[in-house]
């Protein structure tokens, strides 16, 4: 059975990065990667997958859970935060 692998190229198109950053990822040890002599690297889907979730959890079925909604220590209830997510293309 073929698998077909991602280049570095692929996955920065894909994420909108550079190629330096994903390279970067794979340096930390945080985006597995199989490398096929110094500079031939390739990486498996489900790893690219595996890392997305990891940035991009999504929520079980059962809901937010009930700390979700309490203010974090040290806010006052009516300030508001600006927060956003951030999706990934794909």
């Amino acid at each position: 059975m073929t698998q077909t692998l991602l280049t570095v190229r692929d996955v920065a198109a894909k994420w909108s990065v550079s190629p330096r950053t994903v390279e970067r990822y794979i340096e930390r040890g945080d985006l597995p990667a199989l490398r096929f002599g110094p500079k031939l690297i390739r990486i498996k889907p489900e790893a690219v997958e595996a890392f997305e979730e990891s940035l991009c959890p999504t929520t079980d079925s059962s809901g937010p859970s009930s700390t979700a909604t309490e203010p974090l220590s040290g806010m006052s209830p009516g300030r508001k935060i600006d927060a956003r997510v951030v999706k990934l293309r794909g």
